[in-house]
């Protein structure tokens, strides 16, 4: 090998270490207190060397859940302590306004057999506790997510970043994420399967809690620490689909005290417009399935395709009637 030939492979590979370290900076999921990406390895052939990249995405659907008042109010007080005493420490964008629970919903295309790891970043200046759900199972020990701060989280410091590469099997290792078929998944979740899902929690600051943060990657030990949640719901939701043939409404949704749940907004173009749905409709069934949650209605969409066509029983002012939807994509 000549000289010139070692420069020309030292420059590669120096060209390959800052790609690596400014995918972090690309097409991240961001909601208002956590930032969530899904990156895949793309190998090169040779000696196993490859390069994390983010997967493509696009913004599919965008829903908005607001938290119960009683912990509305608490968020809302947390975040003016953080702002009053030291301004800087938190973005005006995050603390500004009323604050609200929030679920943001894309679109990735993986390739199938490529390993994959989830990178979450908090955006707060206060501890964040991350639920990992991946195809309906928590990353931390495979269990069912309840959706409440009793899940088992990863514990993020003020505005640290976690990348996340496996289902957590012990306190020493994980098993590799990887893009598969159906039958090769490892949730029996027939209904979740092709959904990553963060549930973020705000620590209680008041609560007196304090250590090291937790968590690990693959052949990383796990640390388990003290953390109090703010809030019983999450108080933020990412949710990234890698199905293909996604099916798509195209509605803004709130859980009701009642039954059912009540459209908040009509996505411009979408099917719930095409077929005449309106904001303040409620959405009480799906093809005869009575609807409690808007989560319950995304199960029940989750297993559609685009091009399916669903029954939905709606609730408009002193009427209800059924009406026959076309899902998009």
């Amino acid at each position: 090998m000549t000289y010139r030939h070692r420069w020309l492979i030292i420059l590669a590979l120096v060209v390959a270490v800052l790609a690596v370290q400014t995918t972090t900076a690309l097409s991240a999921a961001t909601g208002r207190y956590i930032s969530v990406d899904v990156e895949a390895f793309e190998p090169w052939g040779l000696f196993g060397l490859g390069t994390w990249q983010p997967l493509p995405e696009s913004l599919q659907r965008y829903a908005t859940f607001s938290l119960a008042p009683e912990e509305t109010g608490a968020v809302g007080d947390a975040i003016a302590t953080i702002a009053n005493a030291n301004p800087s420490a938190w973005p005006s964008i995050l603390w500004a306004g009323e604050p609200r629970g929030h679920a943001w919903v894309y679109g990735v295309d993986p390739e199938l057999g490529a390993a994959y790891r989830v990178r979450v970043a908090n955006n707060t200046p206060l501890r964040v506790g991350i639920v990992l759900e991946i195809d309906g199972l928590n990353t931390l020990g495979s269990e069912l997510v309840s959706q409440t701060s009793d899940d088992r989280m990863w514990i993020l410091g003020p505005q640290q970043e976690r990348v996340i590469s496996g289902w957590q099997i012990s306190s020493e290792e994980a098993l590799e994420f990887r893009f598969g078929v159906p039958s090769h998944t490892h949730s029996p979740l027939v209904e979740r399967r092709g959904q990553i899902t963060v549930y973020a929690y705000l620590e209680d600051a008041d609560a007196g809690q304090r250590a090291t943060t937790a968590g690990a990657v693959i052949e990383q030990p796990v640390r388990y620490v003290d953390f109090v949640s703010l809030t019983a719901a999450p108080l933020e939701t990412v949710s990234l689909r890698y199905g293909e043939g996604d099916a798509y409404l195209g509605i803004d949704c709130a859980d009701t005290s009642g039954g059912g749940v009540r459209i908040t907004a009509v996505d411009s173009g979408s099917p719930a417009e095409l077929y005449g749905l309106r904001s303040g409709d409620v959405i009480t069934y799906v093809n005869t399935i009575p609807v409690s949650s808007c989560r319950q209605l995304a199960d029940l969409l989750s297993v559609r395709h685009s091009g399916d066509r669903i029954v939905l029983k709606i609730h408009r002012e002193d009427r209800s009637f059924l009406v026959a939807v076309e899902l998009g994509d």
